[in-house]
């Protein structure tokens, strides 16, 4: 998904004010990682993505709920119209088209795809609340699967009726992650997708680093306390919080999607879910205006922007 430009001003100087102790005159690189830590353990943007995760599911859930029902039923009122050769009318209008068309089809199998996602979001929720964060992971990886599904499909709706048709032999050379980051080039990205396979996927020494008593973390005895001798963070406490974070920007994608492909393709989406769609959009808004950890960031670019935040509270201070 494209960036989507103005999101956010700045970091907003309010709990970024540790950029005072930051080395500015350092590389890229370490600056960029310094303001990383400052920006992710800030209490109040961990809240804000803690709620929007917790928000995002439940309303996600609601929604998936709602369609599966409108999907089974036929009151998508499809734009799309019957799939018989020559028939120019929407399902509604159409009496005699089958029941059972293409579109039809299509519909249920992207419910279905909601619903999925609907779950793994919750899932993920509860297990991050209760400091799962390997078990978390697992359902990320698949999370973002979901998320793949949703963007093919809201470009190819009748790929949705081919997967809900497909063998699992069929499946697996249809619609392989690879496959579908191909379909829709430059909208994912690889390492993101591997580095999930890493964490969450089959079990790897990676997914060590998220474990509880019987990880490498706390064998380093780290967790025990909420910082380290030399003021950095304990590493299960940045675990913990780039998990929350992490997830907090997949399901900004997801819910996105989502609402991109029922507002193109369900005549009445818009309308039905008006307040639904609207309190989502609120709380992202209260969220994503203060945090650049939103989305997907460069470390040159946390870089810039720490030397913007630490010029202008010192243009205050002046």
């Amino acid at each position: 998904m494209p960036a989507r430009k103005g999101r956010y001003r700045s970091a907003g100087n309010a709990g970024v004010r540790h950029t005072c102790w930051m080395n500015l005159e350092g590389d890229d690189e370490e600056i960029g990682r310094g303001f990383y830590f400052v920006l992710l353990l800030d209490e109040k943007r961990r809240a804000l993505r803690q709620k929007y995760c917790e928000a995002v599911a439940k309303e996600l859930g609601s929604l998936a709920s709602w369609f599966a029902v409108d999907s089974w039923i036929g009151g998508t009122k499809l734009e799309t119209g019957c799939q018989e050769t020559g028939c120019q009318e929407t399902r509604t209008q159409h009496d005699d088209c089958p029941p059972e068309g293409e579109t039809y089809v299509a519909f249920r199998a992207i419910a279905t795809v909601v619903e999925m996602a609907a779950e793994l979001s919750a899932g993920c929720v509860s297990l991050l609340a209760a400091g799962q964060l390997y078990a978390n992971a697992v359902l990320v990886r698949q999370l973002i699967e979901t998320e793949y599904l949703i963007e093919v499909f809201a470009r190819d709706p009748n790929a949705a009726a081919t997967w809900a048709r497909s063998s699992p032999d069929e499946l697996r050379k249809r619609f392989t992650p690879q496959k579908m980051r191909n379909k829709v080039a430059g909208e994912f990205n690889d390492d993101e997708y591997w580095q999930h396979c890493d964490l969450g996927g089959h079990p790897s020494p990676t997914g060590a680093m998220l474990l509880g008593s019987a990880g490498a973390l706390r064998s380093l005895k780290l967790a025990v306390q909420s910082k380290s001798e030399d003021g950095q963070p304990a590493k299960d406490e940045f675990m913990e919080a780039s998990a929350w974070g992490d997830l907090a920007q997949h399901l900004l994608r997801i819910w996105h999607r989502t609402c991109a492909l029922l507002g193109a393709h369900h005549v009445r989406f818009a309308t039905v879910r008006a307040d639904q769609t609207r309190r989502v959009a609120e709380l992202e808004q209260r969220w994503t205006r203060i945090d650049p950890l939103c989305e997907r960031v460069s470390m040159e670019g946390l870089a810039t922007l720490a030397r913007c935040v630490a010029a202008d509270i010192n243009s205050d201070i002046t």
